[in-house]
């Protein structure tokens, strides 16, 4: 009877050590998931964070390249607005020299 009762106690012993080992694995195999999720969703908030930075860089450029392209036109156009000044001033001193 003992001896039946100690082997049965084994039995169960060596059982709980196979739940046990199995639910270890299995919280493992659980861990190892998470991680690779987060790993995962860290690269991509990193990839969206890059394209976004991307695009602003983007929009940052066109909007200095519009801003010198107005720069340039208003420079033009004050450079022909001077010229026609001192043109109409020339004529002008030269009919001021005409009647006197």
């Amino acid at each position: 009877q003992e001896e039946r009762w100690e082997r049965k106690a084994k039995l169960q012993e060596e059982e709980w050590e196979r739940k046990a080992k199995v639910q270890e694995e299995r919280w493992e195999r659980k861990a190892k998931l998470q991680e690779e999720r987060w790993e995962r969703k860290a690269k991509l908030q990193e990839e969206a964070q890059d394209r976004r930075m991307v695009a602003l860089e983007r929009r940052t450029k066109e909007a200095l390249l519009e801003r010198e392209n107005e720069i340039s036109k208003l420079t033009e156009t004050c450079s022909k607005l001077l010229r026609e000044c001192e043109v109409r001033k020339q004529k002008q001193e030269e009919l001021e020299d005409m009647i006197y």
